[in-house]
Formats: structure tokens, C-alpha cells, sequence
């Protein structure tokens, strides 16, 4: 064949290709069609209503095919009185002229779930081609009943190669799971330190130890008393632990540096974290030691935050910015509300050195995290004493100052348990700009949101109860949702096979869970705060 001959051929195919290939791919539009599962085997009725499961399984393979792929998909349709239970691949397949007969489905996807043991499940899924009329792939996972959405996620992504892949999914894959770590609690169990601890146990009751994720503690309390417990794995003995944190007595600075530095020989390998919590006030030779034991601990790779108490010296924190790049040191809220006779009420704040003037219904907001000092008062602390800027003493001097019979005095209110969950979560990417707050049966938990629209849209609900959908994982904070991605879909979208109710979530094997599933909660919007 000569080279002319051989360009003319080759044209001529590529025009016969012009015009016959896309004339057949243009009668189809691009839409997979989902059909009803299979099931076979006995479903435990434990976690699953067996009559439903062919419905419910067409309607979480739905989910999860628009989840994972950028292509348009649609659920069978029952017509009359054909009710399709769901089909095996041969069966399917002999029936894809049925299927195909709506030109706007180009592909169909079913499967079956296989029960083979009391947890046991098999997950198989197939793609048939209506261009072709035939099964195009299949695949087929096994594992645990409680692992069902990750087995048919994984099966439907692996029998779907042809189709583009979502790039929110591939985005989301980014989130690596937390690696191991451990963390090192140091307590300061002095008798001033009994009005901080309330928030500290509160905090520390949401951790939720495992093997992998371990917390020891080094307590300090008075004559120079310094015990360390072992890494608590089992929330039983941990919480029995932190329950039992109460202060009484006096510690000493020489107490409270020897209990760091020794805490160092208990410090279990792995961890990256150490949580100091004291109001003491150190003097500039105990500063100095105390930066070095900081400093050796950032050598070794644990990353230190100091959290002062209610009673700490505002003198001292102004003098703990000495520590920056070798450890952290948060500035928690404490506050009091004074109430007058007059019917005046005002909140006298402490956040770090700084005093501050807040409305007396500023309480839940210093309560729940999202108190903006930005719109109090400034306090004018260089009219008062040292020993009037204290929170004890502070109401009682400003009434003198201005005149004032006072009514009551509040117990102490405190952001603390949400600055030690700030520090907990930092690194897993969790803490995020708008958290909104759900209840789930008797649970209430917090979520993170990276959206400004999604924060708005879920705000808007206060009060009502709607479906939503979290990627989670376990961290030393306890359970976090991925912030980048919440899903809010229609009732009847919601795929039923992956909705949980919170308590049941938290009883789940962690070895079950995995970053990329998504769990849906039926919730009511409780709370909400923008940081």
C-alpha cells in the first residue's frame, strides 16, 4: 500500500468513525442507572429489616456513585406491577434490554449482599454497558456487617473505572486518618486549683482512650506529693481517674518542676503531647527552670501547652511570653457575673492578663466557647490594686467604686474544656471556623465546618431536625466529623443503610471506621457559634 493510499484509508475510517460512533453515543445520555440489590444469606435483624434491604442498598450504592464519581446516576424506578427485588449479574444482564431501553441511561450498576455469618458480609458489584449489552466489570469485597459502607465503596469505585472520578473525592481522600499518639496529662492538685478543675475534668471526660491513642497523668499535689498512673487504654479505669482529680492543700514550685521533669521517665513512647495545667506562679528562677524542661520536651518531639488556672497571677502570664517556640500557653476565659441591687448585672472577665467589662447575659457564650471580648468593655485595671484584680475580690471592688449594693455573685464560668479541645484536635484538622452544635437521640456534639454557606443553611434549622451526613474519625478529643465536607439531603435521598444513631456510633469497634465513609444522623439543630 502506498503512503497516499494508506492517508486516504485512514480518513476514510476516521470519517465512517465521525459519523456512525458518535450518532450511537449521542442517542445516550450520560447516566448510570442503580437497580435493587440482591440479598442473600440471613441479614442480622439486630442492624438490619431484611424487606428492605433491596430498596435500601439500591439507595446507598446511589449515595455513594454520586459521591465518588462525576457522573449523573438515577435509582430504578418500579412501573406497575413490576417489582424488582434485585438481581444477580446473569439475571441483570439478560434483562439490560429492559433497562436500556430509556436512552438516557448509558450504564447500570446492581450487586448483592451476601450475609455468611452472624457479622460476616460479602459485597458484590457489577457495571453492564447498554451500548454493548453486557457486563462491563464486577467486583466483590468481604468483611464485618459494620464495614458495609466501606466494602461497597470500595467495590463500586473499582467496578466504575470508566467513569471520571468526583474531585471533592479525591480531595477528600487527602485527610489522612490521626497516626498513633499518646498523651501526658500534668495535673496541679492544689487547693486553688479546685475552681479550675470543673472544667479541666469536663474536658478531659471527652477523651476517649484506646490502644493506639493512650493518656498517662503525673499528679502533683500537697507535701511535695507526685504520682503517676499508668497509660490508661480502657475508659473505665481512665475516667474513674479523672473523676477522682480534686485539689487540696498547697503545691510548691519546687514540687511542680520536679513532678515535669520526672514525668519525663513515665511518659509512654509515641507521645506528642503534654498537657500542663497549674495556677501557680513561678519566680524568675523557676521560670528559667521551666523553660528548660519545656525546651527538652520540644527536643523530644512533644509538643507542650500550659493552660493557667482561675486563681493564676495576671503579673506571671504577662511574663509567659518567654515560652513562645518552645511550648504554648493558652489564655482560657474565667469570669464571674455581679448582679446590683440597682438590677444592674455586668461579667468581669479575665482572659490572660486582661480584664474585661461583659453584658450579663453574656454567660452562655463564655460557656460555650464564643465569647468576642472585642465587644466588651475594657476593665480599668490601673485604678484597682493587685490584690483588687482578682476574680474574687474584683466584683466587690468595682461596686465600691461606683457605688453599688451588690445582689449576687455567679459561680466561676470558663471557656477552659473548649481551649483544651482546641489543643487536642489542632493538628487532625478538625477545629474549624463555624461549629454548629446537633443533638442526636440523648447525645448533643459538636460539629466543625470549613462552608460559610453550609454554617448558614444549618443555623437557619435552630430548632428543627434534618439528616446529616459527617466523615468522621477518632482523635485524643474524641469523636471529630471532617470539616471540609457535610452532606444535607432531601429525606428521600438519605441513604438509610448508613443512618446511625449517635450513641451506637460511639460503640462501634474504632478498627471499623474509616475517614472516607460518610454516617448520617437524624438531629436537630441545638446551638452555633462562628469563630
Amino acid at each position: 500500500m502506498t503512503r497516499r493510499t494508506s492517508l486516504r484509508a485512514v480518513s476514510a475510517a476516521f470519517l465512517t468513525l465521525c459519523l456512525t460512533v458518535p450518532s450511537v453515543l449521542s442517542a445516550r445520555a450520560d447516566r448510570l442507572l442503580v437497580l435493587p440489590f440482591r440479598v442473600s444469606g440471613k441479614a442480622p435483624a439486630a442492624y438490619f429489616d431484611e424487606s428492605e434491604l433491596p430498596a435500601q442498598s439500591m439507595q446507598a450504592a446511589l449515595f455513594l456513585s454520586r459521591l465518588l464519581r462525576e457522573y449523573r446516576a438515577i435509582p430504578y424506578r418500579e412501573s406497575g406491577a413490576d417489582r424488582l427485588q434485585g438481581l444477580d449479574e446473569q439475571a441483570a444482564e439478560n434483562r439490560l434490554g429492559t433497562f436500556c431501553s430509556d436512552p438516557n441511561v448509558s450504564h447500570v450498576l446492581g450487586g448483592q449482599l451476601l450475609f455468611t455469618g452472624p457479622s460476616d458480609l460479602t459485597v458484590e458489584i457489577f457495571t453492564a454497558s447498554c451500548v454493548r449489552r453486557s457486563i462491563l466489570y464486577k467486583d466483590r469485597s468481604s468483611g464485618n456487617i459494620n464495614e458495609i459502607q466501606s466494602l461497597m465503596r470500595k467495590s463500586i469505585f473499582r467496578a466504575t473505572p470508566f467513569l471520571p472520578e468526583s474531585r471533592s473525592y479525591a480531595r477528600l481522600q487527602n485527610f489522612e486518618e490521626m497516626r498513633d499518639s499518646h498523651l501526658h496529662v500534668v495535673v496541679d492538685l492544689s487547693g486553688s486549683m479546685e475552681l479550675t478543675l470543673p472544667f479541666a475534668r469536663r474536658a478531659l471526660e471527652a477523651l476517649e482512650p484506646s490502644p493506639g491513642k493512650t493518656v498517662t497523668f503525673t499528679v502533683i499535689g500537697s507535701s511535695a506529693r507526685i504520682e503517676h498512673t499508668e497509660a490508661f487504654a480502657d475508659q473505665t479505669a481512665y475516667l474513674k481517674t479523672v473523676r477522682s482529680l480534686h485539689g487540696s492543700g498547697a503545691t510548691t514550685e519546687a514540687s511542680l518542676l520536679d513532678g515535669l521533669r520526672r514525668a519525663a521517665d513515665h511518659i509512654k513512647p509515641g507521645t506528642t503531647r503534654m498537657l500542663f495545667l497549674s495556677d501557680a506562679t513561678f519566680s524568675e528562677k523557676g521560670l528559667l527552670q521551666l523553660q528548660e524542661i519545656f525546651r527538652s520536651y520540644k527536643r523530644a518531639g512533644i509538643d507542650v501547652a500550659l493552660f493557667p488556672g482561675y486563681g493564676s497571677d495576671p503579673a506571671f502570664l504577662d511574663r509567659t511570653g518567654r515560652f513562645d517556640r518552645i511550648a504554648r500557653v493558652y489564655t482560657p476565659v474565667f469570669a464571674r457575673r455581679g448582679g446590683f441591687v440597682s438590677g444592674e448585672s455586668r461579667f468581669f472577665v479575665r482572659r490572660g492578663s486582661a480584664f474585661f467589662l461583659c453584658p450579663g447575659n453574656a454567660g452562655d457564650d463564655i460557656a460555650s466557647g464564643r465569647l468576642d471580648t472585642s465587644r466588651c468593655q475594657s476593665f480599668p485595671a490601673h485604678r484597682y490594686s493587685k490584690t483588687e484584680l482578682d476574680l474574687d475580690r474584683i466584683v466587690q471592688a468595682y461596686a465600691e467604686r461606683n457605688n453599688l449594693k451588690i445582689s449576687e455573685i455567679s459561680p466561676v464560668y470558663s471557656d477552659l474544656e473548649f481551649r483544651i479541645a482546641d489543643f487536642l484536635t489542632d493538628r487532625t484538622g478538625a477545629r474549624a471556623p463555624y461549629r454548629v452544635l446537633l443533638q442526636s437521640g440523648s447525645r448533643a456534639f459538636w460539629i466543625g465546618l470549613n462552608s460559610k454557606e453550609d454554617y448558614q443553611a444549618l443555623s437557619r434549622k435552630k430548632g428543627e431536625k434534618l439528616y446529616v451526613g459527617l466523615h468522621l474519625k477518632a482523635t485524643p478529643g474524641g469523636v471529630e466529623n471532617i470539616p471540609a465536607r457535610i452532606y444535607m439531603l432531601p429525606d428521600a435521598d438519605v441513604p438509610r443503610l448508613f443512618l446511625l444513631e449517635y450513641e451506637r456510633l460511639l460503640k462501634l469497634n474504632r478498627s471499623y471506621w474509616n475517614v472516607r465513609d460518610a454516617w448520617f444522623f437524624h438531629v436537630e439543630v441545638r446551638d452555633y457559634r462562628h469563630e
